[in-house]
C-alpha cells in the first residue's frame, strides 16, 4: 500500500469517525487563520498520527510474536528455546547453553532434574577436521559392517563445517511436563551462505565413534533398534523450514531404509509450533554472541555468529515413547546435502549423552553374623544420579559354604522377589523378607534393582560377597563329662564341658556355669535340688571348641548327682547360649556309702593259737563297719581251703541278707578243724558285697582279703 493510500484511507478514518471535532475546535480558535493553513496543519497532524501508530506497531509486534511462540518444547519450562546461547531467565529453570557450559566448554553444576550435559569442539574451520564422513556415507546405512566412515577433510564446504556442538538431557522436575525426559541439542556452523541442512542421531551404543588422520576409518559400534535420528533444514533467514523424525529399525524388506518416520506428534520452528509438539527446533534470524565460548566464523566479529548459523532442538522423548523411551548414550550431529533422508552425510561432531539416570546400589545385611536359628533381613539402598527411583528388588541368599570363600551359584537358600522400591527422590530402600538359615555356615546376598522405566535407570547388581553382604551362621554344641561316674562317699570329682562352634573358624569365648544336682535315690535325672554351683568359669579363646572345667565337687550325701553346664558367648560371633540337659551322657555322678572290713583275726587250740601242728582247730572272726549314712545289707561268704584237710561249721551270723545299720559295725565268725603234714596251707578267704538303699550293689572295702598259714610240725 502506497503513502498516499494509506494518508488518505487515514485521514478518511480520522474525519469519518467524528473524533477531528476537537481538532476543528482548536483551528477555530485561532484567529484570521486562512482555510489553506487550516488544511495543512490537519494534513501534518494526520501524518504525525500514522509514523506514531507505525513506530508503536513495530516495536509491539515481535512481543506480540514471542507472547504466542513456544519457549521451550510443550512449554516444559525446563530450556530456552529462543534461538540464542545466552541464559535469559533469572531463575535456575529454564536454563540455557551458555548457563550449561564455562568458557573451555567444561560442563557446569546441572540444574535440578539434569542428567547430562556436553559440549564438543569441532573447530576451527582453519585445521584439518578429522570427523568428516566420507563420500557416500548416509543416515540410511547401517552403522557396523562399514556402514559408517570418517576420514580427515581440510576443504569442508563452510556452510556445512560444524564449530561447536552440544546436548542436554533433564527429567522436567516440575511444570506441565513434570516427570518427562527432555533432551535437547545445538551447534554452530562455519558460515550461513546456504540453508542449513543437518541430522541429529540419539544413540544407544555407547561405543559409536570415529575419528582418522589418514584415510578412511569404519565407525565402531553399531546401531540398536529405537535409536533416533532428527532431519532439519533451516533457511538464510534463520526460519526452521524441515524437521522430521525417524525411528531405527533394522534395514528389512519392509523398511529398506532402516528407519521409520515418527514425526507425527512434532512440529517445525518452534514459533510456531503448538503447544502438543514433541519436538520443535530453533535458528538464529540475527546476529547472536557465542560467550562464555570463543568462535570464529566466516564473516563475522570474534565470539558472534552471523543469522541462520545457530540450531537448537528439544525433543520430548516420554511424549514420544511414553515409558519406553530408549536409553541414549550418544549424540552426533552431522552436516548433509539436503533434508532428504538419503542425503549424502558431510561434517558430524559427536560426544557423550546419557539420558537415563546412572544407578547405585549398596546392601547390608541386618547382622553380620548371627546363631543358628536366628533370622536376618537384607536392606538395599538405590541412589540415582537424577530422577526418580522407582521398580523392584530381587534379594537372593546362597549357601551355607564352610569357607567365606564368596559364592553364588546354584539354587539360592532363599530368594525375596520383587520387592518394591520407590517411587521417590534418590536415595531409596527396601528391605527383604525375614531369613531363617537351616543350617550354620557362611551365606552371601546379592540384591539386583529392576527399574520400572529407562527412566528409573537400568538394572543393576551387586556382586557376590559384595561388603556388607557376608553372613556367618554359627552353630553351637556343648558335651560334659564328669571326671568319675562313680565315688565313694567323701570322695570328690570335676566337670569339663566342651563347646564346639561351625564354622570351625569361629572362635570359642566366653563363660561357663556349672551346676550339679542331687543327691537323689533313684537314677532317674532330677535336676531341681541343687547341690552346688561354680558359675562364671572361663572358656577359650578357642578356635572351633574349647574347654572349660568346674571347681571340685565333694558330695556331703552319698546318691545319684546330676550335672549341668551353660555356655554363655562373650558376642554373637562366638556362638549363642547353649546348656546340657539334666541326665546327659556322661553327666551323672554316683555316690556309693562302702562297708568296710575293719578286723581278721582266728584262734587255734590245742596250742595257743599256734596254727603250725599238723592238727587243730581255728575260729576265724571278722568285723565289717558302715561307715555311710544310711544302712546296707551284706552278703557274702568265709570260704576255708588248702592243702590241709579242713572241715568248717557255718558262719554266725550269716553274711547274706545281714542289715548293718549305718555308723555301726557286725563281727561274724566260723569254727574250723584242719590236719595236715608239713608244709600244707590252710587259707580262709572273706568275700563281702554289700547293697545300700539306691540298690546299688558293690564289695566291702577290703574284700575280697586272704589269711594263709603253714603247717610246720606233725
Amino acid at each position: 500500500m502506497s503513502w498516499r493510500v494509506l494518508q488518505a484511507n487515514v485521514c478518511a478514518g480520522f474525519y469519518e469517525s467524528g473524533k477531528s471535532d476537537a481538532f476543528e475546535d482548536k483551528l477555530s480558535t485561532i484567529g484570521d487563520i486562512s482555510n489553506k493553513t487550516k488544511w495543512i496543519v490537519s494534513k501534518r497532524y494526520v501524518q504525525a498520527t500514522i509514523v506514531i501508530v507505525l513506530v508503536t506497531l513495530a516495536i509491539a509486534i515481535p512481543f506480540f510474536t514471542r507472547a504466542f511462540a513456544l519457549t521451550d518444547v510443550r512449554n516444559a519450562g525446563v530450556f530456552e528455546l529462543d534461538g540464542n546461547i545466552v541464559k535469559d531467565s533469572g531463575t535456575a529453570l529454564p536454563t540455557d547453553w551458555g548457563a550449561l557450559f564455562d568458557a573451555s566448554g567444561v560442563t557446569q553444576p546441572l540444574p535440578s532434574g539434569g542428567l547430562d550435559a556436553h559440549w564438543v569442539n569441532d573447530g576451527p574451520h582453519s585445521v584439518t577436521d578429522l570427523t568428516t564422513f566420507t563420500t557416500g556415507s548416509k543416515d540410511t546405512l547401517d552403522i557396523a559392517n562399514n556402514g559408517w566412515q570418517c576420514t580427515p577433510s581440510n576443504n569442508i564446504t563452510p556452510k556445512d563445517d560444524i564449530l561447536h556442538s552440544y546436548s542436554f538431557a533433564v527429567v522436567a522436575p516440575s511444570g506441565p511436563r513434570a516427570g518427562d525426559l527432555l533432551v535437547y541439542g545445538g551447534f554452530e556452523r562455519f558460515a550461513n551462505n546456504g540453508a542449513g541442512d543437518l541430522g541429529l542421531w540419539l544413540l544407544q551404543d555407547p561405543t559409536v565413534s570415529c575419528s582418522s588422520t589418514k584415510g578412511a576409518v569404519s565407525f565402531t559400534g553399531a546401531h540398536v533398534v529405537g535409536d533416533i535420528l532428527v532431519v532439519a533444514e533451516f533457511s538464510t533467514g534463520g526460519s526452521v523450514t524441515t524437521l522430521n523424525m525417524f525411528q531405527w529399525v533394522g534395514i528389512s524388506k519392509t523398511t529398506p531404509l532402516g528407519v521409520m518416520n515418527i514425526t507425527n506428534t512434532g512440529g517445525v520452528d518452534c514459533t510456531g509450533a503448538p503447544d502438543t509438539a514433541n519436538v520443535c527446533a530453533r535458528s538464529n534470524t540475527g546476529p547472536i554472541s557465542t560467550l562464555p565460548w570463543s568462535t570464529q566464523d566466516k564473516t563475522s566479529g570474534p565470539n558472534t555468529l552471523a543469522t541462520a548459523e545457530f540450531f537448537e532442538v528439544g525433543i520430548d522423548l516420554t511424549g514420544l515413547f511414553g515409558s519406553n523411551a530408549p536409553c541414549i548414550n550418544r549424540f552426533i550431529f552431522d552436516t548433509r546435502t539436503s533434508p532428504s533422508l538419503t542425503a549424502t552425510l558431510v561434517d558430524y561432531a559427536q560426544g557423550a549423552l546419557v539420558t537415563c539416570p546412572t544407578p547405585s546400589i549398596s546392601t547390608t545385611v541386618s547382622s553380620p553374623t548371627i546363631t543358628l536359628g536366628g533370622s536376618v533381613t537384607d536392606t538395599a539402598t538405590v541412589g540415582l544420579t537424577a530422577g526418580t527411583v522407582n521398580g523392584t528388588i530381587n534379594f537372593k541368599v546362597y549357601g551355607p559354604f564352610a569357607a567365606n570363600t564368596p559364592t553364588c551359584t546354584g539354587t539360592p537358600a532363599a530368594s525375596f522377589l520383587g520387592v518394591p522400591v520407590g517411587p521417590g527422590p534418590s536415595p531409596q530402600t527396601a528391605t527383604s523378607g525375614s531369613f531363617t538359615p537351616s543350617a550354620s555356615g557362611y551365606y552371601f546376598w546379592t540384591a539386583t534393582y529392576n527399574p520400572a522405566t529407562p527412566r528409573n535407570g537400568n538394572t543393576i547388581s551387586t556382586p557376590c560377597g559384595d561388603t556388607n553382604e557376608t553372613l556367618l551362621v554359627i552353630a553351637t554344641t556343648i558335651s560334659t563329662t564328669v571326671s568319675s561316674s562313680t565315688i565313694t562317699f567323701g570322695g570328690s570329682v570335676n566337670d569339663t564341658a566342651t563347646v564346639t562352634l561351625n564354622p570351625s573358624s569361629a572362635i570359642v569365648l566366653g563363660t561357663v556355669d556349672f551346676f550339679v544336682y542331687g543327691p537323689v535315690s533313684t537314677n532317674t535325672a532330677t535336676c531341681t535340688s541343687l547341690a552346688q554351683s561354680f558359675p562364671g568359669i572361663s572358656i577359650g579363646p578357642g578356635t572351633g571348641s574349647a574347654t572349660a572345667t568346674s571347681g571340685s565337687f565333694t558330695p556331703t550325701a552319698p546318691g545319684y548327682y546330676f550335672w549341668t553346664a551353660t555356655y554363655h558367648p562373650a558376642g554373637v560371633a562366638n556362638g549363642n547360649t547353649i546348656s546340657t540337659t539334666c541326665g546327659d551322657t556322661g553327666e551323672t555322678l554316683l555316690v556309693s556309702s562302702i562297708p568296710k572290713i575293719t578286723a581278721f583275726s582266728f584262734t587255734n587250740s590245742p596250742t595257743n593259737n599256734d596254727p603250725t601242728l599238723g592238727t587243730g582247730t581255728v575260729t576265724y572272726s571278722f568285723t565289717i563297719h558302715n561307715f555311710g549314712t544310711s544302712a546296707v545289707t551284706l552278703s557274702g561268704s568265709l570260704t576255708v581251703d588248702g592243702t590241709a584237710s579242713t572241715t568248717c561249721g557255718t558262719l554266725t551270723p550269716s553274711l547274706t541278707g545281714y542289715s548293718l545299720a549305718a555308723g555301726t559295725g557286725a563281727t561274724f565268725s566260723m569254727t574250723c578243724t584242719y590236719s595236715g603234714t608239713s608244709g600244707q596251707t590252710v587259707s580262709a578267704t572273706i568275700m563281702a558285697n554289700f547293697t545300700d538303699q539306691n540298690n546299688v550293689t558293690g564289695a566291702v572295702s577290703g574284700s575280697p582279703t586272704t589269711y594263709t598259714f603253714t603247717i610246720q610240725k606233725t
